[in-house]
This record gives C-alpha cells, sequence and structure tokens, in this order.
C-alpha cells in the first residue's frame, strides 16, 4: 500500500474511532455541553473530571486521559465510567492487552444498560485494533444487545459491518429445527399397481413423521484481497438429525433415525471480481466436499460454479450462472453422476422498497444409474418484505421443477415428476438477542409422478436463527 493509501486507511480509522467514541460518551452522558475554554477554571468534581477526559480523548491525548480516569478510580475502583475511559485511553496508546483487561472489568462491574454498552464498545474497539476482528464482532453483538439508544444501537451496527468487511476470518453458524410430515423422504403411497398386480410399500419407505435437527458452520479466510477483487479460502461443516415420531415407530418399527442421518464437509475456493463497466461483478468457486449418510460414506464430489450479476437499472439486477459438478458414489458406484448446470435470475426492487426475484434452474444429471440420471428444470418466485409489519419481518417463495427419467424400473415409458412448493417465513425481529432473531417458517411440498412409487407430499414448520446484519 502507498504512502497515501496507507494515510488514507488511518485517517478513516480515527474518524470512525472519534464517532463511535462520540455515540458512546453520549449514552454514558459524558459530553460536556460545550467545548471547554481554557481560560476557564478547572473544577475537580467527579463530572468535571468525566468530562475531561472525554474532551482530552477526543483530542488525540490519551496519556492525559487516563490520568484522570485513573483519579476516578481512586475514589471508586469499581466505577464503570471511568473504566470505559481508561480502557479507551489505553486503546488509543496501543496497550491493547490492558485495554482489553480493562474493558472487561467495566463490562463486570456495569450495571446500567449504558455502562454495558460503553464496556463491549471499548472491549470491540480494543480487539478490532489489535486485529482480533472475529471477537471484536461478537461484543459488537453484545453492545448491540445492550445499547440504550437507537442512535447508539446504529453506532454499533455500523461498526459491526465495517469490522466483518475488514476482518480477513469470517464465521456463519446456522441452526434450524423442522418438524415434518415425511423427514425420510418417502412416498405418499401405500399400495401401487406393478405390472397388473397391487404392490404393498415398505412401511420404512412411507412418508414417515417426526422432525430434522440441522447445524451448519462455514469459515472464510480472506487470502487477497484489492479494490477490484478478492479471493476466500473457504470450509463448510454440516450435521443432520433426525427424530420419528411415535405414530412413525408404530408403523414402522424397523425404522431408524440414524439410517437418516446426513453429515458432511467440504473446502472450496471463491474469487470474485468487480465489473465497473458492466456495473456488476464476476465470480468463480471451485470446491471439494464429502458426504456421510446413516453413518456411512455416500460420496465425493468436486465443483466449479461460475456466475455474473449485473445491474441494469437502479432498481434492477440480473444474475447468471453455470455449473459442472462431479460426483463419485462411495456407497454405489453405479450411481456416481456428472452434472451440469445454468441458471439465470432477475431481482427488482419495488417502490415502497419490497424485492421480488425470479429465478430460472436447469439441469442434466447423467448416470449409468435409471434412478440417477435425469433432466430437470425449474423456476422459483421469491418476495420480501421491505419492512418489518408490526416487529415481523415477512417473506415467501414458491417453486415448481420438473423431472424427467429416460429410463424407469416401474415404466416403459420413463419417468416424469412435477413439485410444487411453498415456502412463508416470519423473522421475529423485536426477539432478537444480540443481532440474531427468530425466524419461524412453514414449508409445503407435494411431487406428482406417472409412477406411483415416486408421488409423496409433505408439510412442515421450520424455526431458525438468522443474524439480522
Amino acid at each position: 500500500m502507498s504512502g497515501t493509501g496507507a494515510a488514507t486507511v488511518r485517517a478513516k480509522s480515527v474518524r470512525r474511532a472519534g464517532a463511535a467514541l462520540r455515540a458512546a460518551a453520549l449514552c454514558l452522558g459524558l459530553m460536556a455541553a460545550g467545548a471547554v475554554a481554557q481560560a476557564a477554571p478547572l473544577v475537580l468534581t467527579p463530572e468535571g473530571m468525566v468530562q475531561m477526559a472525554v474532551t482530552l480523548l477526543d483530542r488525540g491525548e490519551p496519556a492525559q486521559a487516563e490520568r484522570f480516569a485513573d483519579a476516578l478510580l481512586q475514589q471508586n475502583p469499581k466505577d464503570a465510567t471511568a473504566l470505559i475511559l481508561k480502557a479507551r485511553a489505553q486503546r488509543d496508546m496501543a496497550a491493547y492487552p490492558q485495554s482489553r483487561a480493562t474493558a472487561r472489568l467495566a463490562w463486570t462491574g456495569a450495571t446500567l444498560p449504558r455502562e454495558r454498552y460503553g464496556a463491549a464498545m471499548a472491549m470491540a474497539q480494543a480487539l478490532a485494533s489489535d486485529g482480533q476482528r472475529l471477537r471484536a464482532q461478537l461484543w459488537l453483538r453484545r453492545a448491540i444487545d445492550a445499547a440504550p439508544t437507537e442512535t447508539a444501537r446504529a453506532v454499533a451496527v455500523r461498526d459491526l459491518r465495517y469490522v466483518r468487511n475488514r476482518s480477513r476470518l469470517s464465521l456463519r453458524l446456522d441452526f434450524s429445527v423442522r418438524p415434518s410430515s415425511n423427514v425420510n423422504g418417502g412416498t405418499s403411497e401405500r399400495v401401487i399397481d406393478f405390472l397388473g398386480l397391487p404392490l404393498t410399500i415398505a412401511p420404512d419407505s412411507r412418508a414417515l413423521s417426526g422432525g430434522v435437527v440441522q447445524a451448519a458452520a462455514t469459515a472464510q479466510y480472506r487470502l487477497a484481497e484489492s479494490a477490484a477483487a478478492k479471493t476466500d479460502l473457504r470450509f463448510g461443516l454440516i450435521q443432520r438429525e433426525v427424530w420419528l415420531s411415535s405414530a412413525a415407530k408404530a408403523a414402522a418399527p424397523m425404522a431408524r433415525a440414524g439410517n437418516y442421518r446426513l453429515s458432511g464437509y467440504e473446502i472450496g475456493l471463491d474469487r470474485a471480481v468487480k465489473l465497473p463497466a458492466l456495473q456488476g461483478e464476476a465470480t468463480a468457486a471451485l470446491t471439494f466436499g464429502h458426504n456421510r449418510f446413516g453413518g456411512s460414506p455416500m460420496s465425493d464430489y468436486a465443483r466449479v460454479d461460475l456466475g455474473l450479476s449485473r445491474q441494469l437499472a437502479p432498481r434492477l439486477t440480473v444474475e447468471f450462472g453455470l455449473t459442472a459438478e462431479r460426483q463419485r458414489r462411495l456407497d454405489a458406484p453405479n450411481r456416481s453422476a456428472n452434472i451440469l448446470g445454468a441458471s439465470a435470475g432477475l431481482t427488482r426492487q419495488l417502490d415502497g422498497g419490497d424485492r421480488v426475484g425470479v429465478t430460472l434452474d436447469l439441469r442434466d444429471t447423467r448416470s449409468r444409474a435409471d434412478s440417477i440420471d435425469h433432466r430437470a428444470i425449474s423456476a422459483d418466485l421469491t418476495w420480501t418484505k421491505a419492512e418489518p409489519v408490526r416487529g415481523i419481518g415477512l417473506s415467501a417463495g414458491m417453486g415448481l421443477a420438473a423431472r424427467d427419467y429416460d429410463r424407469a424400473a416401474l415404466s416403459p415409458d420413463g419417468r416424469q415428476d412435477v413439485t410444487l412448493r411453498a415456502e412463508a417465513n416470519l423473522a421475529l425481529q423485536e426477539l432478537d438477542r444480540m443481532g440474531f432473531m427468530p425466524v419461524l417458517s412453514v414449508r409445503a411440498e407435494r411431487t406428482r409422478s406417472n409412477i406411483a412409487l415416486h408421488r409423496a407430499q409433505s408439510l412442515g414448520l421450520g424455526l431458525s436463527i438468522r443474524s439480522k446484519f
């Protein structure tokens, strides 16, 4: 980075630190009503010392500010306000370990929301300045939770986004619980016609009710970044557990929830390049992964994804995608497959701020196994409301998918499936904690097929945790 660029970054950092400091001080009631006139006599009351320390920090004189904070702490070693000021001064003097220790003392002794907010902000700034941006994000979320005013909350949210964008390492956690009428993807039919004869479906092949618990984690590390491009290393884990209802256990005594357990991991390399001439961005991703099902190895896979997004108008964005994947099945080699896909989507922001999106997806899956080899086309429509309704964020979507299998064991004409699905989500924004909120969802899906064995339907409710920012 050039000297001019470094100076610009430092200037921005100083301005942000100063703005955050003033906001926290305002919440603590520390800012003086006006500037302290140099000629005015200094009244060393506790309130006066607090005001003077804030003024000195704002002037860039942390050593002098720390002296006033120490004087306050001599009177009351547990004074949260004085500890916050001392932590800020230590941070400004690059004494990051000491600043963190002091901020933690302030957090431990804080009794009021404004004190907890100030302590959390001081800790976050000390961590971020020391390069520990992932931990800083946690403390900024604590500041969001403790913010005594909307203005203070907005400052913490702004700083969270800034630190997250500057961090080389980012971590995303997803968790959901979903009761469902069909946790195993079984058929809705009990008896099918096979060569003119009735064939009873095995109980564990029919739809079984119960629930699904899923947890996933994705970590990304920024390998390189410039004004025009960025490169990330990505690692992901997923674990899905199933439980069966009492009715399902009675209907299918041989079924075991562990038979439907899914786990997997993947590692990938992501590249994104801005295209100013097109007002868009090009992306490329290379991914390698492994899946286990029912406790046994199921597949290895390698995938390449290419994407292009472009802003056609101020409120209209178009996206295109291409994908190529090789799946190597470890449980049944003949079920290995090569997959090619293409997609296109449009997102439109309406006059009221709501967003509507439509996506078209094509897939060509080639395999020696009749049940895997097929062509598919799907269309999805999504809607997201801009503003919450009585504290509830609303979004919904519906999709239609068709699959065509050239060969099928139960039909000389092959197999044709059509699936209709719909989903609605309610984000309970007023119940957020540290910037995380619960999201309730309901999802319905129905598959029609020319082969009765593959007809299925499911209805499920879901509870997940999502970040607001």
